[in-house]
């Protein structure tokens, strides 16, 4: 009876076969990479788009705070210029001031994103985005002054105020100068800092946006808030919708509830400790 023997593999199929398993791990890499780079070739020109966009809708609302600003000071040059009509073009700017604010917000988000953009490109994007805020700013005292020119104008006080109470209004307040209190991420710091920050919140001198830009800011970096946070695009669509996110993750009350209970009981436990230690001592 025959048997077949198996012929041994020479040591040049060995190598050849080392070489094959090599290029077909090298065909894969080279695969692997052009798929990386045509991934993010593909997220840079998306982000291209939208900076794109994002810059065109700036465009258009500067051309319309200029526009309004020239409106204003054209009623003024009038021998008898009109309440009414002052009024009604600042509340159209001050409308338009705070879309431009919130597009220049993204934009600046999208650049410090782009590890392209220099230094140089963002001081420019800067002293664009001040000098419009300059223009509102300067134009705004020149509306109260005028209704108000003696501080005791009581109709004036009434326009300015139906002006400031709309949702829609970005105005500049002093809120910056109160030290927010930073939120750790805590159930047991979250009252506290409620608290504070409630008054921003109820705040009808402040848009949606400068609102979450608070917000932004009063979240400690590096905390499960701040990452809930940072998962909502900065729109003022977004801002209550962050903020019952914050609620039902930090201000849930059966768990402040447990926490405070915890707490109690820990004062409890060393108050009780201290008094045996200190009867020991006796």
């Amino acid at each position: 009876m025959s048997r077949h023997r198996t012929r041994p593999i020479s040591s040049w199929e060995k190598f050849k076969e080392f070489k094959s398993k090599e290029k077909a791990k090298e065909d894969k890499a080279k695969r692997d990479k052009a798929e990386e780079d045509k991934a993010n070739e593909f997220e840079a020109i998306e982000e291209e788009i939208k900076i794109d966009k994002n810059k065109k809708l700036r465009t258009r609302l500067r051309s319309s705070v200029t526009k309004n600003i020239k409106e204003i000071e054209t009623e003024f040059e009038k021998e008898y210029p009109s309440r009414d009509s002052i009024l009604v073009v600042f509340k159209l700017l001050e409308i338009n001031v705070g879309r431009l604010r919130s597009t220049n917000s993204q934009i600046e988000e999208l650049m410090l994103d782009d590890e392209n953009t220099t230094v140089q490109e963002l001081e420019k994007e800067q002293d664009l985005v001040e000098q419009y805020e300059r223009n509102f700013l300067l134009m705004e005292k020149k509306v109260a002054e005028y209704l108000d020119p003696r501080g005791n104008d009581q109709q004036g006080q009434g326009d300015m105020a139906s002006i400031r109470s709309s949702p829609e209004k970005s105005i500049s307040c002093k809120l910056p100068k109160i030290a927010l209190k930073v939120f750790d991420g805590t159930s047991l710091e979250w009252l506290g800092w409620w608290s504070q920050f409630e008054a921003i919140h109820e705040s009808p001198s402040l848009s949606e946006v400068d609102k979450f830009h608070y917000l932004i800011q009063a979240m400690k970096v590096g905390t499960r808030a701040k990452r809930l946070v940072k998962i909502y695009p900065l729109t003022e669509a977004n801002y209550p919708k962050v903020i019952e996110a914050l609620k039902d993750r930090f201000g849930d009350r059966v768990i402040l509830t447990e926490v405070y209970v915890r707490q109690l009981l820990k004062l409890v436990i060393n108050n009780v400790r201290k008094q045996n230690i200190s009867l020991e001592s006796l």
